[in-house]
Formats: C-alpha cells, structure tokens, sequence
C-alpha cells in the first residue's frame, strides 16, 4: 500500500505539473555541478521575455534533437544567447536561438530524478503484482510483498547505480608524464576515490569536484570509488540492513518464549482425551 501510495503521488505530482504549463527533466550529465549534478530533477517554467545572463534555461541546440540545461553566460543583440555548463569552465560551441528554449529553471530536488525516471517501470511493476497477488495463496503473500518491496528498491538501484558514481570532466598530461584529472562525485552517497598511482582522495562529498594527479600504467588509467561512511554512519547502515533479519528472529524467540494461547488451549484438550 506504501509503494502504491508514493507512486500514486509522484505521477500525479508529474502530471499536475505538466497541466501548469512545465516540464520536468533528470540531469544526466555532470556539466552542471554542483549545483545540477546527475540524478537532479529540474523543474522548468515556460520563459516569458528575453533571456537574462545568469538564468539556468533547459533548450535544445540548434540541429540536434539532444536536450540541455545550462547557464546563460552571454546575450546577443538579436535575442540568440551563449551558454555554458557550470564544471566546463567554457563555453558551448552553438548559438541557441530564442525559439528553441523550453523553459527556465526554477526548481531543482538533488537525487530524484532517478526515482522520476523509474516511476513508470515501478508502475507497471506495482500494477503486475496487485492483478498476480489474488492467485498466490494466502500463507505466501506476506513473503511475496517482503520480496516485491525488496525488488522495487533493488532493481532500480542496481540498473541505474545511483549511490556510487564518478565521471571524469577534464583531464591532461604534463610534461613530466603526469595525468591531471577534473573528477566530480555525481552519486548520491560522499565517496572515496583511489586513482592509478595516487593517493586515495578520501570524503568527496555529492556534487563536490576535485582535481586527482595520477599516472598511467600501460596507457590506463583506473578511477575506483568506495562509499566514505564515518564509523557511526557504517553501524547505521549495517543496522537498517540487518533489521528486517533481527524482526524476524525477535518475533520467532518471542513465539518460542511465549507460544500462542490457541496452542495451549489444543495441547490442554489433547491431554484430557
């Protein structure tokens, strides 16, 4: 009932928002960090009036299909604009036109776009197991709802990989053979990064970027990421993964310790026949 509730009300939510004329996108880029990092929901008003330098505005390029959302960092006379991605540190290479904006920015949610983007598989899924739950017998549909909830979590989780994620925005080599790296921590948990022949750059917080030297051996180089957890936050972590286990142990010690009073009542009615 919980997951059918919040899908309920992320589609509604969705679609009430299209009705007042805007539209919602999933950031799946790093070019907008920090701020619009990947997995960031950006909802877009239609844009009345010029273009301003400084707004964030979601528009199509010209001569590509592609959708973006980047700042205005020029105006030209003719209304056409300039724009560019927060972590590029450039400008793009076009000149978008007024006609091919779609809307300026003006809200964004860090994180929910990847739960936006699997709404509808989620919806299917959901509507899958209510029609399929009427023909699994009773004493098994505690069971198939535990394992139904740990998959529309689960899968989600392990096609889109949103807890843990690293992209490299810019690198370069210097004289001296060493490569340069622009590394931002697009997931949603801080995050350790171990590159080839460096250090490890421990607690990159979401969204943060950082600049990571290394080297490369035979040609490659390797960015691995590790979850950056204090001592207390692993404990927590390891209690909400171990809780579903430990419910289940308390309610059968408890059952053992204290049996059910219908049981006493057989076992008494057994004994005086």
């Amino acid at each position: 009932a919980l997951a059918g509730v919040l899908v309920t009300l992320g589609i509604v939510a969705s679609i009430g928002w299209r009705f007042t004329g805007g539209s919602l996108y999933t950031i799946a880029t790093p070019s907008m960090c920090p701020d619009l990092c990947v997995g960031t929901l950006v909802l877009d008003q239609p844009l009345h009036g010029p273009v301003h330098v400084g707004q964030v505005v979601t528009f199509r390029p010209p001569g590509t299909p592609t959708v973006y959302t980047h700042r205005v960092v020029q105006v030209l006379a003719d209304g056409s604009f300039k724009t560019a991605g927060d972590a590029l540190g450039k400008v793009d290479p076009w000149t978008v036109p007024p006609k091919n904006v779609i809307g300026r920015v003006v809200f964004n949610l860090r994180g929910l776009g990847w739960l936006w983007r699997s709404l509808p598989w989620m919806a299917a899924a959901l509507a899958c197991v209510v029609l399929a739950r009427r023909s699994i017998p009773v004493w098994y549909r505690r069971q198939c709802d535990l394992l139904f909830t740990t998959l529309l979590v689960v899968v989600p989780v392990l096609v889109m990989r949103p807890l843990l994620r690293a992209s490299v925005i810019s690198w370069h080599v210097l004289h001296s053979g060493a490569l340069v790296m622009t590394v931002v921590n697009d997931g949603l948990l801080p995050a350790q990064f171990r590159v080839t022949g460096a250090p490890a750059v421990g607690h990159v917080a979401p969204g943060q970027i950082v600049t990571i030297t290394g080297s490369a051996r035979g040609g490659l180089v390797w960015v691995r990421q590790l979850a950056s957890f204090s001592l207390w936050q692993w404990a927590l972590l390891a209690l909400a993964v171990l809780l579903p286990m430990l419910v289940y142990l308390a309610r059968l010690l408890w059952v053992r310790v204290h049996p059910p009073r219908l049981q006493q009542i057989g076992r008494a009615s057994c004994r005086e026949r």
